[in-house]
């Protein structure tokens, strides 16, 4: 049996927040976990690119 090797992340959001982003998510057809690890990983890779821009 393969074990989960994800961590467990937390956000506290405003009502409104949550709604918007709910509601964005359910308009893509992917979950609010998805589209949270969609902009995270986006992010880093941002910011690798500006790193490596950076030491060239």
């Amino acid at each position: 049996m393969e074990t989960d090797k994800r961590k467990q992340l937390s956000v506290r959001l405003d009502e409104k927040t949550h709604k918007k982003m709910k509601l964005y998510a359910v308009n893509q057809g992917i979950t609010i976990q998805d589209y949270l690890m969609g902009l995270i990983r986006k992010d880093m890779e941002n910011h690798e690119k500006e790193t490596e821009e950076l030491a060239e």
